[in-house]
């Protein structure tokens, strides 16, 4: 089963009932931007499932604001995720898949917080090659402004 839900910051949230997956299922946002870092922090997702971990993925795409974006979000949201979905439903893995439109790590922190996610599993670098020294600026941002556990996947 997969759920949609498109919005920008503040993320409105997930309505009652629209959260694929078993019960037991515990939510962990997945930030994909196409980059081979957002696939493989996903893969690392699959993997924990495969060895009995119940995690549910929300992915998120975060997409620049700019004027007139929020009727595109779905499409960009599908757009910029289409190699994970691609992933999870050969698995078979349920996932809930949306976009914001705003600065990326803020919109992470927030929406993990917001939807209550209980972990944050993303890459290290996205798709801007030269940010940070050691991580990705967005990433050492996400660090910082996150309220729940980050895995940073290589």
């Amino acid at each position: 089963m997969t759920t949609e839900f498109f919005g920008t910051i503040p993320w409105i949230g997930i309505p009652q009932g629209m959260k694929g997956g078993a019960a037991a299922d515990r939510p962990v946002l997945v930030p994909i931007d196409g980059s081979p870092t957002s696939l493989r922090a996903l893969d690392h997702v699959l993997a924990r499932r495969a060895r009995g971990d119940a995690l549910l993925p929300y992915l998120l795409a975060v997409v620049p604001h700019t004027e007139g974006v929020e009727e595109n979000l779905a499409d960009l949201g599908r757009k910029t995720t289409v190699d994970a979905r691609a992933v999870l439903d050969a698995a078979g893995v349920p996932y809930v898949l949306g976009v914001a439109a705003g600065p990326p790590a803020v919109a992470i922190a927030r929406i993990a917080k917001e939807l209550v996610c209980e972990e944050i599993v993303m890459g290290t670098r996205g798709l801007r090659a030269i940010e940070g020294i050691l991580l990705g600026s967005v990433t050492q941002r996400v660090l910082h402004l996150a309220e729940v556990p980050v895995t940073l996947v290589k």
